[in-house]
């Protein structure tokens, strides 16, 4: 069996539907096995320069884009005639002008076997998938071991947007407003289109908060893990489902229902029935520094050594633990846990320096939104420190940092779209 990554993208039309119709139709060969999918990548159209403004003004549509990953006994060009066969049966015209707008793209991207292909039809891997970033950074979420330095090497780097739904009544920012399915669907309607990933989570964390069992905890997610399961079904574009838990019961329960595609972990790693689910877990799994949960002002990393030499010597332990239950590299998402078991000085220390930790090789998250440390510079009540998120946020993306875990992930992408077309 061959492996292949292919590239989808849109931008005319309803979008989803038709990325959704692409990879049906690819589902529906018997020679195409799918294995993964990446998140959906909203960004601008690439546009030539043209001396007729009225078509770069028809043509300046933003494109929606994927990656998947799949296996195949098809060469690749035998999988690239039937890649065309897709494309033409779902309307897309092949005397269309080059850059035009169209209804479904599918590039093959790169294969394992067949790395290094040239023919007058297909380049293997893509001739331009080094220089675009809308292309790497859905392959960075597929295979980071492979991609994810490539990805970060790119100026137009975009992060992951990982939304938070909060289903707890005592959240330190947004705590009982989620707590309807009302109130999931109006999340849904705002953010929905605009994040990469759904955070749910029914546990507080704040200082001080009283940890409640895997029972209700359970209790907490229920209505919604079962309303997620209708809203999902079919739907290969709806964001990833990330469960912020550190109980093993819980995510057994949630994978029951929908596919669990990342465990956020804030404990670090702690709970024994969570560490035996993943050795037969294939997802993404979020290994967060913490000192303790919930995290308290009195524990706190050693202020007179480096603080990154201290993140790095707990990553490296933790990882091959993780590595010795059965997860691979791939598998790893590292998170330094703003808020957790540092001073608020080595917090901001941590955010102004993150590029220091990429050389522990995985992907990196940042879950600053709203947080106490802001404090130090900021008046505002946690809900209100949205601008002070957003700003954090650029400077994060500008740095490389794949996922970023915020609050309103629909505001984010609109400033990030300001920022990156005025920045690039």
């Amino acid at each position: 069996m061959n492996k292949y990554y292919l590239g989808l993208g849109s931008n005319l039309s309803n979008r989803r539907l038709n990325l959704n119709q692409a990879i049906k139709k690819l589902k529906e060969n018997n020679l195409i096995t799918i294995l993964k999918y990446s998140s959906c990548y909203e960004t601008k159209a690439l546009l030539p320069d043209y001396p007729d403004l009225t078509t770069i003004k028809n043509w300046n549509l933003p494109f929606l884009n994927m990656a998947i990953e799949i296996s195949s006994e098809l060469s690749a060009l035998e999988l690239f005639y039937k890649i065309k066969t897709i494309e033409k049966e779902m309307g897309r015209m092949d005397s269309a002008p080059r850059w035009s707008p169209r209804l479904i793209d599918i590039d093959i991207l790169w294969g394992d076997k067949e790395t290094h292909l040239t023919s007058p039809n297909l380049d293997i891997p893509h001739r331009e998938y080094l220089k675009r970033a809308f292309v790497l950074d859905s392959l960075r979420e597929l295979k980071p071991v492979l991609f994810l330095q490539d990805s970060r090497l790119l100026i137009q780097h975009q992060p992951a947007w990982m939304g938070i739904l909060n289903l707890t009544p005592d959240s330190f920012s947004d705590g009982g407003a989620n707590f309807k399915i009302k109130e999931v669907q109006k999340f849904l309607d705002i953010n929905k289109n605009h994040m990469n990933i759904l955070d749910i989570g029914a546990q507080s964390t704040r200082p001080q908060a009283k940890l409640i069992s895997a029972q209700e905890e359970w209790l907490r997610l229920q209505d919604t893990v079962l309303f997620l399961k209708d809203q999902i079904a079919d739907d290969y574009t709806f964001p990833q489902i990330s469960v912020d838990t550190f109980y093993g019961e819980v995510i057994e329960r949630v994978a029951q229902n929908i596919k669990v595609d990342i465990i956020n972990d804030v404990s670090g790693l702690q709970c024994p029935q969570l560490r035996e689910y993943l050795k037969t877990y294939e997802g993404k799994y979020v290994l967060m520094h913490s000192l303790g949960v919930p995290p308290s002002t009195q524990n706190v990393l050693d202020q007179t050594i480096s603080v990154f030499d201290q993140l790095r010597n707990w990553f490296t332990d933790k990882i091959n633990e993780l590595l010795k239950l059965g997860l691979n590299e791939d598998q790893i998402i590292v998170d330094p846990g703003i808020g957790f078991g540092k001073s608020q000085q080595q917090n901001i220390q941590i955010l102004s320096n993150i590029q220091e930790l990429q050389s522990l090789g995985f992907l990196i998250m940042v879950g600053h939104s709203r947080k106490s440390f802001m404090k130090t510079f900021s008046n505002e009540i946690a809900q209100s420190r949205d601008f002070e998120s957003i700003g954090i946020s650029m400077l994060l993306a500008q740095k490389g940092v794949d996922i970023l875990r915020v609050h309103n992930p629909a505001n984010h992408h609109k400033v990030w779209r300001g920022y990156s077309e005025v920045k690039f």
